[in-house]
């Protein structure tokens, strides 16, 4: 089984001619699947660079959202955008909706596009305003207090969604591989090759989700199986974690 990750290919910066060439080139690799894990476009061009997608790529295309993907939009027309192009090309799969995708007999793939939540470093006390907080229709002229509660909100929402799928897939899998567009972990957050500094990293990390994380190997384990790993992908962020006994 070959899965290609794709992630924060930024779209919206190509020409048409250039995205085909770079399908071209990913398709020329041969997978037998695609793995894409936030940023691809942005609202208004999402429609059609996801069908570009579908149609240069032949094999299974799964992918989450990135926070660019919603700029100059909002997270109900962006999702109703995905769900009518996802019609149209039954081989563009949205993940985050209860999917476990088997990869191999032993593996599997999951994901959720994530959000951070605002906790990690300064917290609240942060006096970074990304874009996001302008060109995202649902975080627009939100007050501090307001815009925190909501990160929070978002990053609890995707943490328990992912911890619960990865529960339930991991009864049939002995390896997960999951797909989110935000890390999990400060340290591995990166921004210009270091870990974010504690004013962006509440901005740049979902801290539940590594809670989360870390607390999976002592769960799967009790499940009757005698090792488990998962592969967490984000665009900042790869690491396989394996327990056995």
């Amino acid at each position: 089984m070959k899965l290609t990750w794709l992630s924060d290919i930024h779209l919206e910066f190509l020409t048409m001619d250039r995205a085909r060439r770079f399908f071209a080139r990913v398709k020329q690799g041969r997978p037998d699947a695609v793995l894409i894990t936030g940023d691809i476009s942005t609202a208004t061009e999402l429609r059609h660079h996801l069908r570009l997608v579908a149609e240069t790529l032949s094999c299974p295309t799964y992918f989450v959202l990135g926070n660019h993907d919603v700029y100059s939009g909002s997270f109900a027309k962006v999702d109703s955008v995905v769900g009518a192009v996802c019609r149209d090309f039954p081989r563009l799969h949205p993940l985050g909706n209860g999917e476990i995708v088997p990869l191999t007999a032993k593996t599997a793939l999951i994901g959720h596009r994530s959000w951070a939540d605002g906790r990690a470093g300064l917290g609240k006390r942060s006096t970074i305003r990304l874009n996001d907080y302008t060109l995202i229709a649902d975080f627009r002229e939100l007050d501090q207090d307001v815009l925190f509660a909501r990160l929070q909100q978002l990053g609890d929402e995707s943490a328990a969604y992912i911890d619960g799928v990865a529960r339930e897939a991991h009864k049939k899998a002995e390896t997960l591989v999951i797909g989110t567009h935000v890390p999990p972990f400060t340290e591995v957050a990166l921004y210009e090759g270091q870990p974010s500094a504690p004013d962006l990293a509440p901005h740049f990390v979902n801290v539940p989700s590594g809670k989360s994380f870390v607390c999976w190997p002592a769960i799967f384990l009790r499940r009757n199986s005698s090792s488990c790993a998962a592969t967490l992908i984000t665009p900042l962020f790869t690491s396989r974690h394996p327990t056995s006994r």
